[in-house]
């Protein structure tokens, strides 16, 4: 993961269902940055559809969110990396501002 300039776009992790299992975040900012994962394909995601995760990183610190059984995706797994936390908000960020990894099967 990591995050690009400008408006932010759903990125594909998985194109067909599966299991998210985790994250592992780094903010490399002054301010909060948010990976929301969406169950829908990368093309679908816009500010009308929900996430089903919002993970937010605090200013210039780690965050990792470990999910035990996992959480399932039913139909696939995309994200969006955004300044802000609201369900429909999409503020940009720029490069490099939040890198990291998701554990998925």
């Amino acid at each position: 993961v990591v995050a690009t300039a400008g408006a932010p776009a759903g990125v594909v992790i998985k194109n067909t269902s599966g299991t998210l299992k985790g994250v592992s975040l780094y903010n490399n900012t002054t301010v909060p940055v948010f990976l929301k994962v969406y169950n829908i394909s990368a093309a679908g995601v816009s500010t009308a559809v929900a996430p089903k995760y919002t993970i937010g990183v605090p200013p210039g610190a780690w965050r990792d969110v470990s999910i035990q059984d996992g959480a399932a995706f039913t139909t696939a797994m995309a994200y969006l990396i955004t300044g802000s936390i609201s369900t429909v908000g999409t503020t940009a960020v720029n490069i490099d501002d939040l890198h990291g990894i998701i554990t998925f099967l």
